[in-house]
């Protein structure tokens, strides 16, 4: 897990401004890491607080002019979804990966368990089954990241950068749109901290 955090892409931000009918560029320095196209990116301010989610859209350089081995090099990022108002000069945008407290199942307390990718894939199948029209999390993309063997219920992280508990039923069909019961979180310390104090 050290290793992962280690290799996680590190960007901190110099400029952000918009190129007509490209969108949102946000220039600065990789610190560590690598990014490409498609890569999910949360937005980390300079107090420490986390932001929205965004995904970039391409990769450029800036600034080649001069430019020797060793020197910094002043990286553009396209990502949609960001502005100005956003961030700042001094943020970061850090490589969006599962919530590591997930990473290996020796760091879930009891009774949380990280499934394995077959179980996750039915696990995230059957939430599907389930959400329907009318349901909060109806059309949201969600990925299963831990389960509770006491209850049943599963953690998942959604496509805004966002978590949720959500207590299947096991139907295999929509349920009414209050069902399955559903907690939204916040980021990732809101996620620990829940996952923490889930007593049954």
């Amino acid at each position: 897990m050290g290793d992962e955090a280690a290799d996680r892409f590190l960007f901190r931000i110099d400029d952000v401004f918009t190129i007509t009918g490209r969108g949102t560029v946000v220039a600065g320095f990789i610190e560590q890491g690598a990014v490409r196209a498609g890569d999910r990116l949360r937005l980390v301010r300079g107090d420490g607080t986390e932001g929205t989610v965004v995904v970039c859209r391409s990769v450029e350089f800036v600034d080649r002019f001069g430019w020797r081995p060793g020197d910094p090099v002043t990286v553009g990022l396209i990502v949609p979804g960001l502005s100005g108002h956003d961030a700042a000069r001094g943020d970061m945008l850090a490589g969006e990966a599962p919530f590591m407290i997930v990473e290996e199942a020796r760091d879930l307390p009891e009774p949380w368990f990280r499934p394995g990718p077959e179980n996750a894939s039915a696990l995230g199948r059957e939430a599907a089954a389930e959400i329907g029209p009318g349901h909060e999390l109806s059309g949201r993309a969600l990925t299963v990241l831990a389960r509770c063997r006491g209850c049943g219920e599963i953690a998942v992280s959604l496509d805004d950068g966002t978590f949720a508990f959500v207590h299947l039923t096991w139907a295999q069909h929509p349920e009414p749109s209050s069902w399955p019961l559903t907690r939204r979180l916040g980021g990732y310390a809101a996620l620990g901290t829940a996952i923490a104090a889930h007593q049954h």
